[in-house]
């Protein structure tokens, strides 16, 4: 087994751990299609996506790769006419879900050094963007990160 797959199980644990659902979170099952989930999910949900790699320069017998991944976060918001505080609070729940997921989660500390992480790299948080599924209005970011991994040849 890669030495990724050892990160990313790692990072799964910690980010189930960081947003629990004893918390009210909910996993999301697909991160790529969010309309194609079962609206429980979405109403405070996260997950994590794999963005796709690049290969860096490593030392000799070793090869390094740039995994880009996000944390996708979602939640509900009830929309009442004419009302736009539930938007405004489900703005501000994702933002402050995001600041969580940059300042807890990305910390190799607690990835563990024996996933040969070299180096976590916060990226940037996208723009608030909006989820019509089923009968549910949902709002979503991504907080998008790089992990260098290095594996032996």
């Amino acid at each position: 087994m890669s030495r990724f797959s050892t990160v990313y199980d790692r990072l799964i644990v910690v980010l189930d751990s960081l947003m629990s659902s004893t918390s009210g979170y909910y996993r999301i099952p697909n991160v790529d299609d969010l309309k194609d989930n079962q609206v429980g999910f979405l109403r405070k949900g996260y997950g994590l996506r794999y963005n796709g790699a690049a290969p860096e320069e490593g030392e000799f017998h070793t090869f390094v790769n740039n995994h880009n991944m996000s944390v996708v976060l979602s939640r509900e918001v009830v929309k009442l006419d004419g009302q736009v505080e539930a938007f405004d609070t489900g703005v501000r729940n994702l933002l402050e879900d995001a600041y969580t997921v940059q300042k807890d989660f990305l910390n190799a500390d607690q990835i563990g050094e024996e996933t040969s992480i070299r180096l976590i790299k916060f990226e940037s948080i996208s723009g608030v963007k909006n989820v019509i599924a089923g009968k549910g209005n949902f709002k979503t970011i991504d907080v998008n990160f790089n992990v260098l991994i290095s594996e032996d040849i």
